[in-house]
């Protein structure tokens, strides 16, 4: 999980987004940003890159 990075994020979301599905995107990066949200809390990580990628 540490090994993720805002940038690999960042290329999912924009990968559904190609297909034309925002809502879907938009609903994915919701629900990594809260799994990672989750795993800061845990002390599991440090830093929640899915919330460096919501400034795309």
């Amino acid at each position: 999980m540490d090994e993720i990075k805002p940038r690999d994020v960042l290329d999912m979301v924009r990968a559904i987004e190609k297909r034309g599905a925002m809502e879907v995107a938009q609903r994915v990066l919701r629900d990594v940003t809260e799994v990672f949200t989750l795993a800061v809390a845990e002390g599991l990580l440090t830093v929640n890159p899915a919330r460096c990628a919501r400034g795309r």
